[in-house]
């Protein structure tokens, strides 16, 4: 089986063949008739293998109700999802191990590619959410998704990395109202053999650390997450079993049979799925020179915007900018990391090259896309970014880096910050 590229990257055709019986006494070339006999076989085998599944799903859910009636309104608890086909599969399949190859350096590298794909809330007619995931591939290629669909793919791609990974479903609080409202969410867990608990949030990258494999309530209020209802990966399913399923009461260990419910891995395993992932993932293009470009028409734009805005001409400083790129590094290494390191030599170079008495203000933003237009609307959005398009004052120069980190499949971390320095009116 293998994939090949068409359109020019525009997507992936991937193909599949399988021996499926081998017979000693199999003379070739195959007939058509026998050919499509086979065929019939293979897929009537499917179809037990679905029906045999989904007997086993209904008495292990029935199973799991009777455990407390608490469990029944549980509906985080999810065997099935519908696809992007219409078909409902077992959640396991939405999971695979997946080798990046040299396109992604590490699982925090992982973290950082999967936050970088917009999400993008499935919803229909009225506003309601439409509760459809997606095959990872059928996510990259569309570039957007639900939370689902970004917590699937950093699963497969921490399992790759030999990590335990997990998807784990719940309730998260919404950050929207900066209350204590409750939606379904689903994240990304590992557990180490010694029992400690990362959680990672694969729309931001964000990591929450959990020593011993329990979050106390003092652990528990400093996360984003409000209760678990399962996890699962590609070989297991666990139930959270807690009448109470608050974060703080979560046991995670997995084996325990007190606290979770699991399915069988054989029954899993011959669960149906759909075509195999890709073994690869396509590699990003050139990010010096999108950059470079990029840096080019931001400089035209910003230039145009202040002679037509305010009438207001502008300079450019390239020793300036050179020394912009530390910071950008030092930002998205805090993305990649969680901690901040590098911003002492950027700070004290801009000391040594900003004059005395002289302002200097400047402002870093991230984007996931090219778009120069809306880059300086988004400069524009922001009070210091504002400020510094209508600096006014003598020796006014400005300073633009742009640095683009290229990642899998075209995914990009596009870093923007303009800067000035100036000496003040009347200094």
């Amino acid at each position: 089986e293998g994939g090949f590229l068409v359109g020019g990257g525009g997507g992936t055709v991937f193909m599949k063949l399988e021996l499926v019986q081998s017979q000693s006494d199999l003379t070739l070339p195959l007939t058509t008739d026998e050919i499509m006999r086979h065929i019939t076989l293979n897929g009537q085998k499917e179809l037990e293998n679905a029906r045999d599944f989904y007997l086993y799903a209904r008495d292990w859910w029935r199973s799991f109700q009777e455990i407390s009636n608490e469990h029944a309104t549980r509906e985080g608890v999810r065997i099935f999802a519908e696809d992007e086909q219409g078909t409902n599969r077992c959640v396991c399949t939405y999971v695979s191990p997946v080798k990046s190859g040299r396109l992604i350096d590490s699982p925090r590298h992982a973290a950082r590619f999967v936050s970088l794909i917009p999400f993008e809330r499935r919803s229909g007619v009225g506003g309601r959410r439409v509760d459809s995931w997606q095959s990872w591939h059928g996510f990259l290629s569309r570039g957007r998704g639900d939370v689902e669909d970004h917590a699937c793919l950093l699963c497969s791609l921490l399992l790759g990395f030999g990590l335990s990974a997990y998807v784990v479903i719940g309730q998260a609080y919404d950050s929207s109202d900066g209350g204590d409202e409750q939606r379904e969410h689903a994240w990304v867990c590992t557990i180490t053999q010694g029992g400690d608990v990362t959680m990672i949030e694969s729309l931001t990258g964000q990591r929450y650390e959990i020593a011993g494999g329990k979050a106390g309530p003092e652990d528990a209020a400093n996360l984003p997450y409000a209760t678990v209802s399962c996890v699962f990966n590609n070989t297991g399913f666990w139930a959270n079993k807690n009448v109470d399923d608050g974060i703080a009461e979560v046991n995670w260990d997995l084996d325990n049979i007190k606290n979770w419910k699991t399915m069988d891995g054989e029954a899993i395993r011959v669960a149906p799925k759909t075509i195999s992932n890709p073994a690869t993932l396509i590699p990003c293009s050139s990010s010096t020179e999108v950059a470079e470009g990029l840096e080019k028409e931001l400089q035209e734009l910003i230039k145009s915007k202040r002679e037509a805005a305010y009438g207001l001409s502008s300079q450019w400083d390239p020793e300036l900018a050179y020394l912009l790129q530390p910071a950008i590094a030092a930002y998205e290494n805090e993305r990649l990391t969680g901690y901040s390191f590098g911003s002492d030599d950027f700070q004290n170079a801009v000391k040594n090259a900003v004059p005395e008495r002289h302002c200097f203000k400047g402002l870093p933003l991230c984007f996931a896309h090219l778009d120069a237009g809306k880059i300086v609307a988004g400069i524009e959005g922001s009070d210091i970014g504002a400020d510094i398009l209508k600096s006014q004052g003598d020796a006014v120069k400005f300073a633009l880096r742009v640095r683009v980190y290229g990642y899998a499949e075209n995914t990009l971390a596009v870093w923007v910050m303009l800067a000035v320095k100036f000496l003040p009116k009347g200094e």
